[in-house]
């Protein structure tokens, strides 16, 4: 169906789309000759296939982390085509993973930091048309926070010296315990 003068309109497609059928209906002005009020409706699409569909962030926000302990976590996301991540404000220690969304190191300073992660994508180019302008990020920021490692600090051992005062004070409140006693009869 073509109508004259008619202004393509491009919407992005959404997750939710995906395996839709869709149409669409227009009321054409009084202006193009068509009877007014008169609705023109498209023929039903085949199922709405992931050509391009907008990057959404959909991992929750990071864990706790702990000074001196192994961290990882991995943020995920939908969309199509391929979807590339990045991050800023990382805690010292930590390094991302852009293919792969990996975030993960040693985090080696305590403290409360805001995390900001993106996903990305675009839908693909016709020849070379840039595409630049149609890229869509997800953006997320986050409060990571990294907390103190704990020292325990080792039970002091008595020494050969102390057991000795133990034992000694041990035996003399025994006696003195113990001749009490005696007097007291």
């Amino acid at each position: 169906m073509a109508l004259s003068g008619a202004t393509a309109i491009t919407t992005p497609v959404q997750s939710s789309d995906l395996g839709q059928v869709l149409f669409f209906c227009v009321t054409p002005q009084a202006s193009s000759g068509a009877s007014p009020g008169s609705e023109v409706c498209s023929n039903a699409s085949a199922p709405v296939s992931a050509a391009w569909v907008a990057a959404v962030i959909t991992s929750g926000a990071p864990p706790k982390g702990t000074v001196g302990t192994p961290y990882r976590f991995t943020v995920t996301a939908s969309g199509t085509p391929l979807i590339s991540f990045s991050a800023s404000g990382l805690p010292p220690g930590l390094s991302f993973d852009a293919s792969s969304g990996l975030l993960s190191g040693t985090p080696s300073t305590a403290g409360s930091y805001s995390v900001t992660m993106s996903a990305s994508n675009a839908p693909a180019s016709g020849g070379a048309q840039s595409v630049s302008a149609n890229v869509m990020k997800a953006v997320q920021v986050y409060t990571l926070l990294i907390e103190p490692a704990f020292a325990v600090a080792p039970a002091s051992i008595p020494t050969l010296s102390e057991w000795g005062m133990i034992l000694l004070s041990g035996l003399m409140a025994l006696f003195g315990f113990g001749s009490m006693r005696r007097r007291h009869r």
